[in-house]
């Protein structure tokens, strides 16, 4: 009997440090999750790139603002995709960016550049007519 009481305090004590370390590991997951980076989002104007370093610089309401392009970033330019090096030549455009900031480093995901203004046709307002012949 004191056998079976000693085998019964052994898997008690088990369970309990088993249920401790349980309960210790949760607030660890909890942390990776709220570690998680939250995708933002700024719109502007591109005032330059610079393809040495692979960041971007937009004027925002807030002054300018220093993205780094993630290697897998996305650029658009209305429905087409545009190659990170021409963004040098788009200064001025209006732009979306959409990011992730982690140690005080912005990183672009996402970079949607307004389409550029179609080229109207210039018309005349005064149309000649010519007389008709009688």
């Amino acid at each position: 009997m004191t056998r079976k009481l000693g085998v019964f305090t052994l898997i008690m004590l088990l369970g309990a440090a088993v249920a401790a370390s349980a309960a210790q590991a949760k607030p660890a997951a909890q942390k990776t999750t709220a570690a998680k980076a939250t995708t933002l989002m700024t719109a502007g104007k591109i005032v330059k790139f610079d393809s040495g370093s692979n960041t971007l610089t937009v004027s925002t309401k807030q002054g300018d603002e220093l993205f780094m392009l993630s290697p897998a970033a996305r650029i658009r330019e209305g429905r087409k995709s545009v190659a990170a090096s021409q963004l040098g030549s788009l200064t001025n455009r209006q732009v979306q960016v959409r990011y992730t900031e982690s140690e005080g480093h912005k990183m672009a995901s996402s970079v949607r550049i307004e389409a550029a203004p179609r080229a109207r046709a210039e018309t005349t307002s005064k149309t000649t007519r010519t007389p008709k012949k009688s």
